[in-house]
């Protein structure tokens, strides 16, 4: 997707003008392409991460070092983008005009070929950790020989400054507990309200300009200049989840930067943010009555042995929760019925939590508590044991904003959270939903900069996709599309789970290990079974 050429500046597409990126031939940013990361000790990487993200950081300690990288919070490249749909692109003043990136590596234990940058999805989701979360695993031991492992925390996520934080953990807490009687006009109305609020503790933390480029087509620019950082010349990869998105927007941006780029669990680039939710409302659906198969052939299953009518018995044991939150024995809170839906949905992201979820409901149907799926849904939402919360869910919301297009509308508002409770039965709150509150974006300070469109970029032995039948929250027919559309390799995983590449799968982790060493590619489509 290159620029359109039009008789007038006017006329010219504003979605295309920021594709391909300039990157190190723009004269403005060449120093920061020339620097290089000073590694060193995590501990100052540590101390700026939430609690979570920093006590994993400690028990990594050893085997990391982190840095930095500092990138331009405003791409020359992309101001005329920007002026072009109205957006800020002056830094405020009192704030920052230099971002700076946390990066960690784990050393290639044999000689160094390159470094594989790594992300773990979200959008919002720190990656500092990565690089040592995958350096364990005997999985990645084959690309560890020759290979860093290189983790990163997107702008404004974790480690890296500016740190995007909207409102006060307490705020946080608070705003998970409240309107829980679904989707009353008292409800609505106080959740603008709130949306308005929360969207001002945006602009207070970091300002207008920097939530104007926080989306995917500044990361990508930042992960290029991560790349020379580290001094490759050209890009080895890793994205799971939204990092595949991050991937594919990459391949674009920089078609002639691609060494090896692995997308596993992917994110649709032709969707709209309604077909993106709606669909991935039906997967975790998906996945929540294959768990409930399993339950069944459990003892004490507490939705029963009869697995059609699962989604029935959880509803007769949630939905209570809207007008009274069960008390919780140890966390001394209250579990709230968003929350005990929210524990669902992270629960089933992988089997390993399945028996967690049936623990939590036994808790919760026999009144001893609602500890368990309050447990899960705080793991979901980044928050630690101390009640500070990382801070994934505010840039989630910043991303998800410059990434699609917002909705102003409240009849197509209603008709998508009818289309997405429709597919996701599970989290449907009873009732019908008649009032709903306006859409975030479209109060949002700036206008999308990325619209849905199908990747113009082809695989050239250099990019591999893999995709998990049984993903709830990245549907595979998602990774069959993308691998078509930029004619790459597919690895099938016939399994339950989201993503699947290095995670102990022997014949998907040989595939994967293979293609970032060798770029070897064994055939255009291979499929992997789950393996106890």
């Amino acid at each position: 997707m290159g620029v359109t050429t039009t008789a007038t500046a006017a006329a010219q597409d504003p979605y295309t003008m920021a594709t391909p990126a300039a990157g190190e031939n723009h004269p403005a940013l060449q120093k920061f392409y020339a620097q290089r990361v000073q590694w060193g000790p995590c501990l100052d990487a540590a101390m700026r991460s939430s609690a979570l993200d920093r006590y994993q950081a400690f028990l990594n300690m050893g085997e990391m070092e982190c840095g930095t990288v500092e990138v331009p919070v405003v791409y020359p490249d992309v101001i005329a983008q920007d002026k072009a749909l109205g957006n800020p692109w002056k830094v405020e003043p009192g704030k920052t005009v230099v971002a700076k990136i946390a990066v960690s590596r784990v050393k290639a234990t044999g000689k160094r070929w390159g470094g594989m940058l790594i992300n773990p999805g979200g959008p919002g989701g720190s990656g500092l950790n990565m690089s040592a979360s995958l350096a364990s695993p005997a999985a990645a031991a084959k690309i560890l020989e020759h290979f860093d492992l290189v983790g990163f925390d997107p702008r404004g996520v974790g480690a890296s400054e500016p740190n995007l934080k909207c409102i006060s953990d307490k705020a946080f807490d608070n705003k998970r507990t409240f309107g829980d009687a679904t989707y009353t006009r008292k409800a609505v109305v106080y959740q603008n309200q709130q949306n308005r609020h929360y969207m001002n503790g945006c602009i207070k933390d970091v300002g207008a300009t920097f939530l104007a480029h926080i989306g995917t087509r500044d990361v990508v620019r930042d992960m290029d200049v991560i790349r020379a950082a580290i001094g490759d010349k050209k890009l080895t990869y890793i994205g799971y989840s939204y990092g595949t998105f991050l991937g594919s927007q990459y391949a674009e941006a920089f078609p002639t930067k691609l060494r090896a780029l692995v997308l596993d669990g992917v994110v649709d680039p032709t969707e709209d943010s309604v077909e993106s939710a709606v669909n991935q409302g039906a997967g975790f659906q998906k996945s929540f009555e294959a768990w409930a198969k399993w339950c069944a052939k459990e003892r004490d299953c507490p939705l029963g042995n009869d697995p059609s009518k699962a989604t029935s018995e959880f509803h007769k044991l949630v939905w209570p929760l809207q007008k009274k939150p069960a008390p919780t024995i140890v966390m001394s809170r209250s579990l709230s019925w968003s929350d005990s839906v929210q524990a669902v949905i992270a629960s089933l992201y992988t089997q390993a939590t399945w028996p967690l979820l049936k623990l939590g409901l036994q808790q919760l149907k026999t009144g001893a508590g609602g500890d368990v799926l309050l447990a899960l849904a705080d793991g979901y939402y980044g928050r630690w044991i101390d009640g500070n919360y990382a801070n994934t869910q505010d840039v989630f919301q910043a991303v998800l904003c410059m990434d699609n297009e917002s909705n102003s509308d409240h009849a197509k508002q209603l008709d998508m959270i009818r289309r997405y409770m429709k597919a996701m039965k599970f989290a449907d709150p009873g009732g019908a939903i008649e009032n709903v509150p306006a859409d975030l974006c479209s109060i949002w300070p700036a206008r999308h900069t990325i619209r849905p469109h199908k990747p113009s970029v082809h695989s050239n032995g250099n990019i591999l996709v893999v995709s998990t039948t049984g993903d709830p929250a990245t549907p595979y027919e998602a990774g069959v599309q993308l691998a078509r559309d930029m004619k790459a390799p597919l690895v099938t995983y016939v399994g339950e789970g989201h993503c699947a590449a290095l995670r102990g799968q022997a014949c998907v982790d040989r595939y994967v290990g293979d293609f970032i060493v060798n770029k070897r590619i064994h055939k255009s489509h291979v499929t992997c079974r789950s393996q106890p």
